[in-house]
């Protein structure tokens, strides 16, 4: 469709044309200027009444292809692929998190004294073995949960809700695990001390 600025250039146009025609030619110069004179204002006009109609055209045909062509794009949008990406396989977790862990150094168990035979160099060495043992399982457990949290981050926008549940549940077994088998070596070496004790009360 025509713009308001096209249809006011073709009737422009359409008005030089029409005013190259000799009746009306001669009504606007009369007879105050020569032939010649005339003849070249005729042509003139001629000139620009049809450059300015062939422009309109041209820009409305031009405009109209685009149109179309736009129209036919919308249409007939790009197709899409014919299969889609299939989905990822299942990450394990929990195999993942367990060769991660393997770098979490676990502190070995520490011999627990019979307090019914050992003397006190023996059990102050088991102390201080201890409390060594105690600072390395401290960071075991915070390794593991460091390790869980990184797994669990970057796999986040890969595995399931599911998965990442079990992969929690698992780094909280081995923390809790290490916990547990200290509490208990802790729990049979304060028995031994309290044997050892009971040998040498005061």
């Amino acid at each position: 469709m025509l713009s308001s600025l096209q249809v006011v250039l073709l009737v422009l146009g359409a008005l030089l044309l029409i005013a190259t025609l000799p009746p009306v030619i001669a009504r606007l110069v009369g007879g105050r200027v020569p032939a010649l004179a005339a003849r070249v204002l005729r042509v003139g006009l001629g000139i620009a009444g049809a450059t300015l109609i062939a422009w309109v055209l041209a820009s409305y045909t031009g405009s109209a292809t685009r149109s179309g062509g736009s129209a036919a794009r919308a249409q007939n949008p790009p197709s899409a692929p014919a299969a889609a990406q299939a989905p990822a396989a299942p990450v394990d977790l929990i195999a993942t998190a367990s060769a991660a862990l393997q770098d979490c150094a676990i502190a070995p168990a520490p011999a627990v004294p019979d307090g019914t035979k050992a003397s006190l160099s023996q059990m102050t060495a088991a102390q201080s073995t201890f409390k060594v043992y105690d600072a390395a399982t401290l960071k075991y457990v915070n390794c593991v949960d460091a390790t869980v949290d990184r797994i669990s981050a970057q796999f986040a926008g890969v595995a399931s809700a599911a998965e990442l549940g079990r992969l929690k549940t698992f780094g909280m077994s081995a923390h809790n695990s290490a916990i547990d088998r200290e509490q208990a070596l802790a729990d049979q070496f304060n028995a031994q001390v309290r044997a050892y004790k009971a040998r040498h009360p005061g």
